[in-house]
């Protein structure tokens, strides 16, 4: 990952050595690099470097990143998602094994405590119709 002191120093390989592509290089894009080799002479890289070195200093971190870290961003992201997933899902002793037990024997066992006045009616069809649906 590229922190702001390289950005900095992208900046300055933009500003006085972007007409040979330093900074494109800099940043894997070898084939934008090239092109500002073959055309220094026209000084079209020059006023290309000045907007990259002005966009460069102007840019935070985050921004770098998605630009020209996005595959460690995609990766940061999908772990964090997995980390979110893990944190928000049900503890194991709560889950319940499908194999184990059949639907009917849970819907019996839902009936019951209906019955049993443990949970209301509109909970009950909520449930039924959850344990239905699996």
């Amino acid at each position: 990952m590229k922190n702001k002191e390289l950005t900095t120093a992208l900046a300055f390989l933009s500003l006085f050595f972007g007409g040979a592509g330093l900074h494109k290089f800099y940043l894997g894009n070898y084939l934008s690099g090239f092109l500002y080799v073959i055309f220094w002479w026209t000084f079209i890289p020059l006023v290309l470097c000045v907007v990259d070195g002005v966009k460069f200093l102007n840019m935070d971190d985050r921004q770098f990143n998605l630009i020209y870290n996005y595959e460690l961003m995609h990766r940061l992201r999908v772990e964090s998602h997995r980390t979110d997933s893990l944190l928000h899902a049900p503890p194991p002793q709560t889950r319940r094994k499908q194999s184990s037990i059949s639907k009917t024997q849970e819907l019996k066992e839902l009936r019951q405590l209906l019955v049993e006045g443990a949970i209301e009616e509109s909970d009950y069809e909520q449930m039924k119709k959850e344990i239905l649906r699996r």
